[in-house]
């Protein structure tokens, strides 16, 4: 099979430790079993080869396997193979030395190394000599070291292998022994002989069963990582694993050359997945390439019409497939064991068979009443008769479809529907008079729908058709509404330039108020995302003038909003104005939703703009508390915000920068697992490249937090490459790039950024620029700067206002930097901010200014009570590096924060003793082994000796990479 396998060993931890459990408890004489499961591609190889490189120097690993019976029936074939193998590692004369001449002559069965078979009246005989003697090796191997036997692909293993193996696994008492037996679940249908062999040996209480389910999408996302060498974007993720469904086998497989997962399956692959389908009965593979076609779930009953058989006919049918393991069983239906066997009986079709099948499946929706007006069963309609060739028909359904659709805010089905009508357009007589609709109506209507469902990519290239159309018949209506609602907003989603431009021209080509009051409400949201507030100010008069002047009372509260939003970044109570607007339009939602006189006109009054207003609103309430400190709320407060952009069709829309509000408000909270798993769950679901940054900014932050100094790393070199302006976070940016260098021990580098922050700080609002300042500040003082280089950092903080508790604490956590650079620092500053970031509920913050104050205090009681809280904070964290800076910092001021080692310090990272410690500080500073020596009153050799130990314990090559391990443990204060 052509495929590229991944480098990283992705996922499988909780089983790797189940095999180590085994391993040592096998070393320590109680033998065990482990028997390994997982359908075809599964990774039970990987797995077992990661865990033989584990023990290879600690034990003797023999490994065998079974082969297809089909192609060759060698009896014992995976302990003739082990067998072979020992024989590769060790001189025949070895072997035999070990078990004896005698007992040597009996594996003579197996391989002709050990000379002719002997003669034996019975088979009986040769058999329990033959398992006698694998017993007698496996405990005379055992006494050497550990015994690892691995035998795979016990599902293709003859009567003779399953018997040796029962023999062996009931007679290894007190040896030092594993045997790991894998085998495909897949492959084990219900007469399968295996079975009754794996029933006795889970009876054992040596054995240990071992499934391996598929990996998740995270551990999928891994694996692709070492494929591609980069990163892998969350589309060609979410493709792959949806396709794969978590397969190593097939991830590995489906991984194009050029990085990309190709649309039709490779043969290898193809005839690996058929195998199985192709030795079922005609009539099943016929059923099955029928239900091919349908949908996820098979239903014997939506079958029964398709074929044009009796439901009974159908079940029976099904039954080899089920036996076979080609299905299984879900619910009252059921379904194919794995996708991509679905996809390969598809590939398999030939076209007129395929086409039929959808014509079948099709007629057979159209005759069920019940799918009538359901959104669903439409849009399955729609895309049988477009496969089938139908294309009138195809259009009319799909037409059905993207109203129903987008009444239940389903956008993304809703624009493929619309882009299939586009798509068959040209093929339709009077297509318009169809559907009631123009061509560039609907080209409007499916560049709305990108718009909404976040495929903004899609939605530029519908609009520039548009827009073309509209010029053509010189709408200027059309034009500005093209430009305005529909590209401005998407040029923002795709990170382009050009927003700003296309909603001033649309201004300029329409007078029509509703329109306006739209064009004008996204203009002061865009001028509001670059932090420009004085040029948001007399568009948003206008804004308030305009919906004044209007009938509609969503572009009034629109107005309100949007004057709300300014408010707040002026640091203005904007509580009560937000509340009211989310009531607002929850109350005339819900007054629509009565009102409707049936099912559809319901869920359009659901999908109507009164759900966008809502979210917008509670979208701006959560950046209020953040901007407060009210981060309790703020987590919240976007829950309810997430759920309710699901509920109203905008969650890919705006969802993705409330969940990173969300992490913001959790991650200060210290809940840095639930903030993690907010984060993920947004990347997954592959966001704009706008809402990707936002994402990654706070994951990036995260990593960082954590000690994970590659993820962090990665996402600081993409962050880089997007364009600031476009992401109103880029103080946000150049302060992890700051905490990066530092935290990488690139101090000079750290301090340029910083030196460097003070223009960008100047043009920030508080929010984002007293953080930036901190970390300047900070970088400074880590490494000793003259007081001249942090000169305008200070200036500027003394005129950068203060609006509200978070930017206070911030600025005095800058000011105590600062204050760091002093002949002498005090606590009493750091204490102050440690109650500060109590206040504020923000525990790292809190862990930080403890540590600070910590070192300094004179009183060692005092130090002891700081540094002790510090690490309770930072270990509930799971702070890593700071953590280990406090316990370096305790281990200074000889107090105890952990259990105290023996001597009475506190443990030191990588176990570094107090004299290595200080030699890591004079090395960190650049010092010589004699300069070392002379300010230990040590010998220049020893200094060297110690330097020696201190890179083998770090892991690290040069005395500059110990540097920077120094510097990222605060060794260097």
């Amino acid at each position: 099979m052509n495929r590229i396998a991944s480098p990283i060993f992705a996922g499988r931890a909780p089983e790797l430790a189940q095999l180590d459990d085994a391993f040592e408890a096998c070393a320590s004489g109680s033998p065990r079993v482990v028997l390994v499961s997982a359908d075809a591609g599964g990774g039970k190889t990987r797995l077992l080869q990661e865990f033989a490189n584990r023990v290879a120097s600690r034990a003797t690993v023999l490994v065998g396997g079974c082969t297809d019976q089909s192609e060759s029936g060698l009896p014992y074939a995976p302990f003739t193979a082990a067998i072979r193998g020992l024989l590769q590692a060790r001189s025949l004369g070895e072997v035999v030395a070990l078990i004896g001449t005698s007992s040597a002559g009996d594996l003579a069965w197996l391989l002709p190394e050990f000379g002719a078979p002997r003669a034996l009246p019975d088979v009986a005989i040769v058999r329990s000599r033959l398992f006698e003697v694998v017993r007698l090796l496996t405990e005379k191997l055992a006494r050497e070291q550990p015994l690892v036997w691995m035998l795979e692909d016990l599902h293709w293993s003859d009567a003779g292998t399953r018997d040796l193996l029962r023999y062996l696994a009931a007679n290894l008492t007190g040896v030092r022994a594993l045997v790991l037996v894998s085998h495909r679940s897949d492959a084990l249908h219900r007469e399968h002989p295996l079975r009754r062999l794996l029933a006795e040996l889970g009876r054992l209480p040596a054995t240990r069963v071992l499934p391996l389910p598929r990996l998740t999408r995270p551990e999928m996302a891994l694996q692709l990582r070492g494929i591609l060498g980069r990163e892998p974007d969350a589309a060609t993720v979410n493709t792959v694993f949806a396709r794969s469904e978590g397969m190593p086998l097939y991830v590995e497989a489906l991984m194009g050359a050029d990085g990309q997962a190709p649309h039709a399956l490779p043969d290898s692959l193809n005839e690996l997945l058929l195998w199985a389908v192709r030795e079922l009965p005609a009539a099943t593979q016929a059923v099955l390439r029928a239900a091919s076609l349908g949908g996820s779930v098979i239903a014997p009953s939506a079958l029964a019409a398709v074929m044009e058989m009796s439901e009974a006919d159908v079940e029976q049918q099904l039954r080899p497939a089920l036996a076979a393991n080609v299905l299984v069983k879900e619910g009252d239906g059921c379904v194919f064991r794995h996708r991509l066997i679905r996809e390969a009986i598809d590939g398999d079709m030939l076209a007129g068979e395929r086409r039929r099948l959808h014509a079948a499946h099709a007629a057979a929706i159209a005759a069920q009443p019940a799918s009538a007006g359901h959104c669903w069963a439409t849009l399955a309609l729609a895309r049988h008769w477009h496969q089938a060739g139908e294309d009138e028909a195809a259009f009319t359904a799909a037409w059905a479809g993207a109203q129903e659709a987008g009444a239940a805010t389903a956008y993304v089905e809703q624009l493929e529907m619309l882009e299939l009508m586009l798509d068959v357009w040209p093929r339709v007589t009077n297509a318009a008079s169809l559907v009631g609709v123009s061509h560039l109506d609907v080209v409007e209507q499916a560049a709305n729908a990108a718009c909404w469902a976040a495929r903004p990519e899609r939605g530029m290239r519908l609009t520039e058709m548009g827009l073309a159309q509209a010029r053509q018949a010189g709408d200027t209506e059309r034009q500005a509404a093209l430009l305005g609602m529909q590209r401005a907003p998407m040029r923002q989603q795709q990170l382009l330039p050009g927003q700003l431009d296309d909603l001033e021209a649309a201004l300029r080509l329409t007078a029509n108020p509703r329109l306006r009051v739209e064009c004008l409400a996204q203009l002061c949201r865009a001028l509001l995302l670059r932090e420009r507030l004085d040029d948001a100010e007399q568009p948003a008069r206008e804004l308030a003038d305009m919906a004044a002047r209007t009938d509609d009372p969503t572009g009034h509260l629109d107005a309100r909003i949007t004057r709300a939003m300014l408010d707040l970044r002026r640091g203005l109570d904007t509580d009560a104005e937000l509340q009211a607007a989310v009531a607002a339009c929850r109350r005339a939602s819900g007054e629509a939703v009565v009102a409707a006189p049936d099912r559809a006109a319901a869920l359009a009054a659901m999908a109507s703009p009164w759900g966008w207003l809502e979210v917008l609103a509670m979208h701006a309430q959560v950046e209020a508390d953040l901007m407060k400190g009210r981060h309790d709320r703020a987590a919240e407060r976007a829950a309810e915000a997430t759920a309710r952009c699901l509920a109203v069709g905008q969650a890919g829309y705006i969802g993705a920068s409330i969940a990173s509000h969300r992490a913001r408000a959790l991650q200060c909270l210290g809940r840095w697992g639930d903030a993690i798993d907010v984060l993920e769950q947004a990347l997954a679901a592959d966001p704009t490249p706008f809402a990707h940054a936002l994402l990654l900014l706070s994951r990036s932050e995260m990593a960082l937090l954590r000690g994970d100094l590659d993820l962090a790393r990665r996402g600081l070199s993409r962050l880089r490459g997007l364009p600031q302006d476009l992401l109103a976070r880029a103080p946000s940016i150049e302060r992890l790039e700051i905490d990066l260098l530092m935290a990488e021990g690139e101090a000079a580098a750290a301090c340029d950024a910083a030196r460097n922050a003070v223009e960008r700080c100047r043009h920030a609002t508080p929010k984002e620029a007293w953080p930036l300042l901190a970390a300047a500040m900070r970088a400074h003082a880590d490494v000793r700067a003259d007081a001249a280089a942090i000169k305008p950092l200070a200036a500027l903080a003394r005129r950068l206002p203060r609006p509200g508790p978070v930017e206070a604490a911030c600025a005095a956590l800058a000011m105590a930097e600062h204050g760091r650079l002093a002949q002498r620092p005090t606590a009493a500053p750091w204490l102050g901010i440690a109650r500060q970031w109590a206040d504020l509920s923000q525990p790292f913050e809190q862990a930080y200014a403890l540590m600070r104050a910590g070192a300094v205090t004179p009183d060692r009681a005092v130090a002891a009570d700081c540094l002790q809280q510090a690490e309770r904070l930072a270990s509930a964290l799971g702070a890593e590096p700071l953590l280990q800076r406090i316990r370096v910092v305790a281990g200074r001021r000889r107090v105890g924060t952990r259990a105290p080692l023996p001597n009475g310090h506190a443990p030191a990272p990588f176990a570094l003793t107090a004299r290595e410690l200080d030699v890591l500080r004079l090395l960190a500073e650049g010092q010589t082994n004699r300069q070392i020596g002379s300010a230990l009153v040590i010998s220049a050799k020893t200094a060297s000796v110690h330097v020696t130990n201190i890179l083998a314990k770090l892991d690290v090559r040069t005395r500059g990479a110990a540097a920077a391990v120094a510097h990222r443990l605060g060794l260097s204060q």
